[in-house]
């Protein structure tokens, strides 16, 4: 047996039903959540937290690595960095 379009029905969307307008209804009354989901084991969470309260950018350190730059007391090795940048861009 052949099966054609001809055998079922297309089915078109109506957008003004009854069942879509329940449907932005109750989508549009419920809470969405802001907050993150707590972890579930307590070391991890005592974690997040201490992470997320620390800044993105140690700018102590930053300020230290240019004195050290700026004094030449940071010695760099050109030829490592540069094979290094290679095999970076090489991936």
């Amino acid at each position: 047996m052949k099966i054609n379009p001809h055998h079922y029905p297309q089915i078109q969307p109506t957008l003004n039903s009854q069942a879509t307008k329940e449907l932005g209804e109750t989508q549009s009354s419920a809470p969405l959540r802001s907050a993150p989901v707590a972890a579930v084991d307590p070391v991890l969470g005592d974690a997040q937290k201490a992470l997320q309260s620390l800044p993105e950018v140690d700018m102590a350190r930053v300020a230290e690595m240019k004195q050290a730059i700026s004094n030449g007391q940071l010695h760099v090795n050109l030829d490592d960095l540069t094979l290094s940048i290679q095999k970076y861009f090489q991936r």
